[in-house]
């Protein structure tokens, strides 16, 4: 499972997929415990992180890629974050 399923399944939906059924399962999942269900013939989609796990037990189910659109501010920070820390670790004394 991921963090924010329904974010999943909102991008699945905007892309035109029609969800005949959801099922969100806790982040970090092993899939040991979970069945597929059985009542009908689901085509099963799932995230490439779970489908390294899932294709163990069900290795016709279908990957998906997340898509991350991450504000251009949060690379600024993250690299003033990493030269600050490069600076400060060439300045200590090893």
């Amino acid at each position: 499972g991921i963090a924010r399923p329904h974010d999943f399944f909102a991008m699945l939906q905007a892309q035109g997929l029609t969800l005949a059924r959801t099922q969100a399962l806790p982040d970090h999942s092993t899939f040991d415990s979970w069945n597929r269900p059985t009542d009908k013939p689901y085509t099963l989609v799932c995230t490439e992180k779970d489908a390294v796990k899932l294709w163990k037990k069900h290795p016709d189910a279908l990957a998906v890629p997340l898509r991350a659109d991450m504000d251009p501010r949060f690379f600024a920070a993250l690299e003033g974050l990493l030269a600050h820390a490069k600076a400060r670790s060439l300045s200590s004394p090893s």
